[in-house]
């Protein structure tokens, strides 16, 4: 499952969340509090129309976007689009 190789690589774990009514998955990992840089600490992934769709919040150290991450996904909106 790709979202369990991401999290393996990302030394996170894979949980089940929604994406615009949709299932994800969601990829927390363990980069908050002594991540030096810029890193992904949390993602979404989600199979939608046939492509693999990836959120992902990156944190620099001293910030925290959680709460807008979570606001994107409560308001996730699927539009049709042209091929």
């Amino acid at each position: 499952m790709f979202a369990q190789e991401f999290a393996d690589k990302a030394g996170g774990q894979v949980t089940n969340d929604t994406l615009g009514g949709e299932r994800a998955w969601r990829i927390g990992t363990n980069l908050h509090a002594d991540a030096p840089d810029l890193e992904t600490v949390d993602a979404l992934v989600v199979l939608h129309n046939k492509r693999i769709i990836i959120l992902s919040l990156l944190e620099m150290p001293d910030y925290s976007y959680h709460h807008e991450f979570d606001f994107v996904r409560d308001h996730w909106k699927w539009m049709p689009v042209s091929p």
